[in-house]
């Protein structure tokens, strides 16, 4: 009666049947409502993709798999799971549910279901339980960016933690240790850690945008601060330390600016609190410069 299209199954409901169709050119489907004496009364479903979850939603009704995917009902994905929480994406829509088990609140934003492709490109990869509700990491396939939203216990949107953060975002990494999760896939979890420059004792490591003078053999030395605050990555325009080493009385500390070519030399006190400039704003030929290096 109508090409490619089939009856595939049906099933009673309390004022008639519903009779599920399928067109085997195009894989589409329908679903019919009928009445008690089986005439046609509205469509259900039409002409939607064996991958839709409301078709699949219609399979434990028909208690059938109506898709052939090899499942009755909708199939839940667990997209990441720690000791606690699992994210799970159900049909069209994502929850947090405990870890183990199948039930837990569902991903919602002004009181509405967050479903899959609501925000092109973006898509949840982790989630982690707080104390007040949860954190969920967000990941936009395409630009490499990241957010990272605070939920109520509810999984209902408050606030970004983190706001289009690059893979490469210290901020970004921080957070890692919070979710136990590789979140910008750089094969670590947490801040990563880059040893600067090392003498005899002393090394310089950046750690996410904070620095330590750590000691060579292993183990932690003291953070760099400056008027009792840590030192961070991009404090100063252009400036970055290139070198320490350990001094009588604490630590020296040198500095350049990529921008003008020009160097500092700090002196701290043995926590790597900044004292005083033993050098500052000196070119490359300054002798003076010269002279440290045989120190550094």
């Amino acid at each position: 009666m109508w090409a490619g299209w089939a009856p595939i199954g049906a099933i009673q409901t309390v004022s008639g049947y519903d009779i599920a169709w399928k067109n085997a050119s195009s894989g589409q489907f329908n679903i019919w409502s009928t009445d008690a004496c089986a005439h046609y009364s509205t469509n259900l479903l039409s002409f939607v993709p064996g991958s839709n979850p409301a078709l699949e939603s219609c399979e434990s009704t028909f208690h059938q798999d109506l898709n052939g995917d090899g499942a009755i009902g909708i199939q839940a994905v667990i997209l990441e799971t720690d000791l606690t929480t699992s994210l799970v994406q159900s049909g069209g829509n994502y929850f947090l549910e405990a870890a183990g088990s199948w039930t837990g609140p569902e991903l919602s934003i002004g009181g509405a279901s967050i479903t899959v492709g609501m925000w092109p490109g973006w898509t949840p990869i982790g989630a982690v339980q707080t104390s007040g509700g949860y954190d969920v990491a967000w990941k936009n396939a395409y630009a490499g960016q990241f957010n990272i939203w605070s939920t109520d216990s509810n999984v209902n949107y408050i606030t970004n933690l983190v706001s289009l953060a690059s893979a490469t975002s210290p901020v970004l990494s921080a957070y890692e240790s919070v979710f136990q999760q590789d979140l910008n896939g750089d094969g670590t979890i947490g801040p990563s850690t880059v040893v600067i420059q090392t003498d005899g004792s002393t090394s310089l490591v950046q750690s996410g945008i904070t620095y330590f003078l750590n000691p060579v053999g292993g183990g932690s030395g003291p953070e760099l601060y400056f008027a009792g605050a840590p030192v961070t990555a991009g404090m100063w325009a252009g400036w970055a330390p290139i070198g320490a080493v350990q001094a009588s009385g604490g630590y020296d500390v040198a500095w350049k600016n990529t921008g003008t070519g020009q160097f500092n030399i700090w002196s701290t006190d043995s926590s790597g609190h900044y004292i005083t400039n033993l050098l500052s704003f000196a070119s490359a030929t300054s002798t003076a410069l010269e002279s440290y290096e045989t120190t550094f």
